[in-house]
């Protein structure tokens, strides 16, 4: 097969170069790219149906990519917890990080964010 493709390749240029414009020079042309996309032909080149992508692509993207997925989730839930039991066990532990200031004045109403 490679072979005759590989005729038809060296023929289509001999005639291309020397017959431009023939008959024989775009039957060759056709045939070569016929060729080229019959042995080229990827059958994954396609979109995936719904049934396709739910039952086979994302299952296999999903665990592949799980393992590394972990440590963000158990961070952020590690902190939340973290923060909740200090944030109920020391009320006052917000003093620490803002200062008595920005304290008092969260319990006038003004936040430390906003414009004076």
């Amino acid at each position: 097969m490679a072979l005759a493709y590989r005729q038809v390749l060296h023929d289509h240029a001999l005639v291309a170069s020397r017959f431009p414009g023939t008959e024989l020079a775009v039957r060759l042309r056709r045939l070569a790219l016929q060729g080229t996309h019959w042995l080229h032909r990827d059958t994954k080149d396609h979109m995936p149906g719904l049934r396709e992508f739910f039952g086979t692509r994302f299952p296999l993207a999903f665990r592949a990519h799980a393992l590394p997925s972990w440590p963000p989730p158990s961070l952020f839930s590690t902190a939340l917890v973290f923060g909740a039991a200090l944030a109920i066990g020391q009320p006052g532990a917000g003093t620490v990080l803002l200062g008595r200031g920005a304290v008092e004045d969260m319990r006038r109403g003004h936040l430390w964010t906003s414009p004076s």
